[in-house]
């Protein structure tokens, strides 16, 4: 969602979205740890290291962008909100 996008939503709208990202951010969050943490670990127990291994590092990795989308959409949901807060007072 652009900033446009976020100025047409209600109120309500706007925090159900927020609701919804929030949820999505923190069940990502914990899906990537304990992900990073099995790729780390198996990477550094498989004795022929090499390519194989490697994989299991830069898998984590690639999912980083996915992790920066959300925190984006985040960061613009609190401002839309914290914006609309400070102009109804």
């Amino acid at each position: 969602m652009t900033k446009t996008d976020l100025k047409d939503l209600t109120d309500e709208q706007l925090f159900l979205e927020r609701k919804k990202v929030k949820t999505l951010h923190l069940s990502f969050s914990i899906v990537y740890a304990i992900l990073f943490f099995l790729c780390i670990l198996i990477a550094f127990r498989r004795k022929e290291g090499g390519g194989g291994a490697m994989v299991f590092i830069i898998l984590p990795l690639s999912l980083g962008p996915i992790m920066l989308i959300i925190n984006s959409k985040n960061k613009a949901l609190k401002e839309e909100i914290k914006r609309r807060g400070e102009s109804n007072s």
